[in-house]
């Protein structure tokens, strides 16, 4: 079970590389220029490249605040964004459990505090106004969320990811 939930997190995470390196083909083609074709034939070895690049540069330190609380907000957040896609339902399994959805709705809003951390610990005005402005602004969005997927969770009459995938599918 802890192979498949590494699996899927190594999965996701270079997933992200290279849907950001088609992100960068594509805004190069947007302003007709060819994109990332740095690294490797096409571009290939630059999400490896730029992965190398953020952890080899240096730190930044804040003049005023709180150093170890704004890195601490994001390590906290990546982690917290990684563990929700260990209920997501793969093929070769997965932790799939009978309250995913409400672990998910826990899991996806501590996001809104760690963003108040980050705003708060870095000690300028303008990031915490900016922190309390998207916080104000995922809240908003995460009642929409949750009222669309309540109603997909009265149609099927569980909290369960494969469940509410069987309805999509047509089981």
């Amino acid at each position: 079970m802890l192979v498949v939930v590494l699996l899927n997190l190594v999965l996701v995470l270079v997933g992200v590389a290279f849907v950001t390196l088609m992100e960068r083909r594509i805004l190069g083609y947007v302003h007709i220029r060819k994109g990332p074709a740095r690294v490797g034939v096409g571009g290939v070895v630059q999400p490896f490249s730029d992965a190398i690049k953020l952890f080899v540069r240096r730190l930044m330190v804040l003049l005023s605040g709180e150093n170890l609380l704004y890195m601490l907000g994001s390590v906290v957040a990546l982690f917290l964004f990684l563990l929700i896609w260990v209920v997501y339902p793969m093929f070769w399994g997965g932790m799939d459990f009978l309250w995913g959805l409400i672990y998910f709705f826990c899991i996806r809003s501590g996001g809104v505090y760690v963003l108040f951390l980050c705003g708060w610990s870095s000690g300028s005005l303008y990031s915490m106004i900016g922190s309390v402005r998207g916080v104000v602004q995922i809240i908003s969005y995460e009642i929409g969320m949750i009222f669309v997927v309540i109603s997909c969770v009265l149609m099927r009459f569980t909290y369960d990811f494969s469940g509410l995938w069987d309805r999509q599918v047509g089981v």
